[in-house]
């Protein structure tokens, strides 16, 4: 048996080999196979972007289409040219050129040159190493704390693999050498390196790349993509937290600090937003924020990291939006008496309803961060690992407290409205409710059964009134009897939370088919009612004439068209009994 085994074995194998092709593929093949996981999608896609307007005086929501794939390459190359600044303090300027005629973009700064010379370990040029090597890269040592952008090894060399042409070059002012090279066909070819004595004084690096549009699926720069990298430009303008001038396309982009970027968002210069708020942590300078309200009460986020556009936020931004929420709960204090205090509706002061009036901007240097992916949308370490903190001072929230409080008490009176409405009778319903078994509804209780409600002062005159309805015409077929538990809710003047809440009122509004928000006067809505009066017996003492009056107030209160409706309400005179 064990012979035949091991035929049938080999033949298996032997067909599954048939089947199958295996590929083995090189590092810098599988880049391109398998886009998805270092660039991004390489089709075309319609999304909502941030991008400027056609005057490039605010930033505006509008949806583009744009391929991600092309977005990051360019990306990877701006953040390597804005790290830089991080290495070198004297750094004054990044310059971008999009040549949509010669089919290239080109980004210049003149920070300190990257180092010519062959590594000892590789016997290979540094400079090659960055850009034509995968998987090579000076931020693999977590230990070294770094607030830079880059991290994985991937970076520039994903630029020159979707290019069919990369260029590099680069002064080394100390050592008096340039240095050019150029690869071509995704990084396949490479030609020699060429280092030339340089007496220039100054350092810069230039790299120029020829993305390889046909892999995106496109012939050259569309508007789309266009939009997207001028805003990027426009972001590293925003961001870079020292003194630095940005060009875009010979241009100096005058945006000077992060406030000054914010305000672009905002609608500063057309007057749509002008209260927005500034907090920068001074202790380790890595925290810039900026809360601006939400005229459309949506949240929205704008949040950088190292330089990096993190488009679907991350704990960064977790870190900071909790700190608001937490302190707004703890201290909001409506000024409408009728909501009621802190302690009836912070269970309905839900973070959202928060985070709904708020635009908020972040702008941080986090130490070796990490991403979602290597599309970097979404930052992911832990708060701990952060490398500093960003603690938010009251008078700071505080102040962002006093400009949202208005658009809370509105948002919490909606919300009360809202749940006061599931407690509403239904329309047109002649069915029999599940109520409180002490409560007995007529039988044929509906829209347009002339039935009567018999409103009495708790279960014994249940009892009297229940004797009473045996001999009138129509019976239980056409009274209902609803004992009251006492005095009725006073309605007047009273938080709407805590009368929403109330068992007895929502329990009348069911068997009523009562609706929030409803005019009754109209004889087809009124006849949507499933009784068409209400008879008040209560004893002829203090107390009687007391819950009468509440039972009054509450129909006074909501829906006083039905107070003075002929006949809705009326009293029956219960005998005094000396």
């Amino acid at each position: 048996m064990s012979g035949k085994k091991s035929e049938y074995a080999e033949e298996e194998s032997e067909e599954y080999e048939k089947k199958v092709t295996f590929l083995f593929l090189s590092p810098e093949e599988h880049v391109l196979i398998r886009p998805d996981t270092y660039v991004g999608s390489i089709e075309k896609q319609k999304k909502e972007v941030w991008i400027l307007n056609e005057t490039k005086t605010e930033m505006i929501e509008e949806t583009i289409e744009y391929v991600p794939g092309l977005f990051k390459i360019f990306d990877e190359i701006l953040v390597n040219a804005a790290d830089n600044k991080q290495r070198d303090e004297e750094m004054k300027k990044i310059e971008v050129t999009i040549n949509e005629k010669e089919k290239y973009i080109e980004i210049i700064n003149d920070g300190k040159g990257l180092p010519i010379g062959i590594h000892k370990e590789y016997n290979c040029q540094i400079i090659e190493l960055i850009f034509g090597h995968l998987l090579t890269s000076s931020n693999y040592n977590d230990k070294k704390k770094k607030t830079v952008g880059g991290r994985n090894g991937f970076g520039a060399k994903l630029t020159n693999i979707f290019s069919k042409r990369f260029e590099i070059e680069t002064i080394d002012k100390i050592k008096k050498k340039r240095y050019e090279q150029i690869w071509k066909n995704n990084m396949k070819e490479k030609e020699e390196a060429k280092i030339t004595d340089c007496k220039n004084k100054n350092s810069y690096t230039r790299v120029r790349f020829y993305p390889d549009f046909e892999k995106f699926g496109m012939i050259g720069f569309e508007k789309g993509i266009i939009k997207l990298i001028e805003k990027r430009v426009y972001d590293i303008a925003g961001t870079t937290w020292s003194k630095l001038k940005v060009y875009l396309n010979g241009l100096l982009i005058n945006i000077n600090s992060f406030e000054e970027y914010v305000k672009l968002y905002l609608g500063i210069n057309k007057k749509k937003n002008k209260e927005y708020f500034i907090y920068k942590e001074k202790d380790n300078n890595r925290w810039e924020i900026i809360i601006g309200l939400s005229i459309e009460q949506e949240y929205k986020q704008i949040s950088h990291v190292n330089n990096i556009w993190t488009m679907k936020g991350g704990n960064h931004v977790k870190y900071i939006i909790e700190q608001i929420i937490d302190y707004i709960r703890n201290n909001y204090k409506t000024k409408i008496k009728s909501i009621g205090n802190i302690n009836d509706i912070k269970n309905i002061l839900k973070p959202q309803f928060i985070k709904d009036q708020i635009f908020i901007f972040i702008n941080c240097l986090i130490e070796n961060p990490s991403f979602s992916s290597q599309t970097k949308e979404e930052m992911i370490l832990k708060k701990t690992n952060f490398g500093s903190e960003c603690n938010l001072p009251e008078n700071f929230l505080k102040k962002i407290l006093i400009s949202i409080r208005d658009n809370l008490d509105d948002r919490i009176q909606f919300k009360i409205k809202q749940d006061s409405k599931k407690t509403d009778g239904k329309k047109n319903n002649n069915k029999k409710l599940r109520l409180d078994p002490d409560i007995i509804d007529a039988n044929d209780a509906g829209p347009g059964s002339n039935c009567v409600l018999i409103l009495v002062e708790g279960k014994s005159a249940k009892s009297y009134a229940l004797g009473g309805v045996s001999v009138l015409p129509g019976g239980r077929n056409k009274y209902g009897i609803f004992p009251l538990r006492g005095k009725l809710l006073n309605v007047r003047d009273e938080n709407k939370l805590k009368i929403s809440k109330n068992k007895e009122i929502s329990n009348l509004k069911q068997l009523l088919g009562l609706r929030e928000d409803v005019n009754y006067n109209d004889l087809n809505i009124f006849e949507t009612l499933r009784y068409e009066k209400i008879m008040i017996m209560t004893d002829q003492d203090y107390d009687g004439s007391h819950i009468k009056g509440l039972i009054i107030n509450y129909f006074h209160n909501g829906w006083p068209e039905l107070i003075i409706k002929n006949g809705f309400l009326t009293q029956f005179i219960t005998p005094i009994v000396m």
